[in-house]
């Protein structure tokens, strides 16, 4: 996982994307205008990052 900057024209080869806020916390991006990301749901990676955070603030 590496976090980077990309263009509107590399979006076809994003297999996952969030955005992160302290108000939404970790929020899978799974469109972007007409681009699907990946297969248009949360990533694995996303899914763990939101469930590694939950523990966190759990405890």
């Amino acid at each position: 996982m590496k976090s980077v900057p990309y263009l509107l024209s590399e979006l076809p080869e994003i297999d996952e994307a969030f955005i992160t806020s302290s108000s939404k916390e970790i929020t899978p991006v799974v469109q972007i205008n007409e681009h699907i990301i990946g297969d248009g749901k949360a990533g694995t990676h996303t899914y763990e990052l939101e469930q590694r955070f939950i523990d966190l603030v759990a405890h």
